[in-house]
């Protein structure tokens, strides 16, 4: 099977400093097909100053390239996208992230893009490097004759039966100049302030097991580049408390 590619494209942000964690959602969804024994290289262009060398050589052999893109990364990752297009044409260019969840018609406008992902990724990705029928897949969006389509979102997955991040995705450079070694305990948030994402995406509350984050800790306090580095849960709402239900 051809390899994924997954990258995360430079930020549009003057003076920003990005190395002080990683791209949860793409460790995630690269983890998630690692699992399913399909070869994944995760590239990150806003901690790996060689990303175009590294996309110049991994383009060839892939057969989907996938982008996690905030607003401010589109000029990134639209370089990037053309730059994949130039090298290997055949390859399909998918966009998730949270631009492509608000706007995913818009963006699939795009002649570079071929896929949009909008909300969570994992699943998807799955069944769109599976070569499964793009028509019969939730939370995608594609062109087929010159005409978008857009299918029904996906219900969101339980994460407590997600795989562990697999830590050997992430260039060992960049895991050893990280800052803030990220874990999670939990998806999601229960609450609909207006300021959030959650607000728009209809995200819920959905922990992991006890046994899982005990797991990834031992896990991130074996790895030798870690010692010392602080931990950041990466939850939406770390600190929430659900009310006890009433009787």
């Amino acid at each position: 099977m051809s390899k994924v590619l997954l990258i995360n494209p430079p930020f549009n942000i003057a003076k920003a400093k990005y190395d002080s964690s990683v791209s949860v959602g793409l460790l995630s969804i690269g983890t998630y097909l690692d699992n399913k024994d399909i070869p994944v290289k995760i590239i990150d262009g806003a901690r790996q100053p060689d990303y175009l060398e590294l996309i110049k050589k991994e383009a060839p052999d892939c057969a989907h390239a996938g982008l996690s893109v905030m607003t401010t990364q589109i000029p990134g990752a639209l370089k990037i996208s053309a730059l994949i297009k130039e090298i290997n044409p055949d390859c399909k260019i998918i966009w998730g992230g949270t631009h492509p969840c608000f706007f995913p018609r818009q963006t699939l406008e795009h002649p570079l893009i071929d896929i949009v992902c909008f909300g969570e990724g994992e699943e998807p990705m799955l069944e769109i490097v599976s070569h499964k029928n793009l028509a019969d897949i939730k939370g995608v969006g594609y062109k087929s004759h010159n005409q978008i389509s857009i299918n029904p979102p996906r219900e969101l997955h339980d994460p407590s039966r997600m795989p562990l991040f697999s830590w050997n995705l992430i260039d060992q450079s960049v895991l050893e100049n990280l800052e803030l070694i990220p874990s999670l305990t939990s998806r999601g948030c229960p609450h609909r302030c207006t300021f959030c994402v959650n607000a728009i995406l209809k995200n819920r509350w959905r922990p992991r097991t006890a046994e899982q984050v005990l797991e990834d800790l031992r896990i991130i306090k074996s790895q030798p580049f870690f010692a010392g580095k602080k931990l950041r849960f990466w939850d939406e709402n770390f600190s929430l408390i659900l009310a006890a239900p009433k009787k």
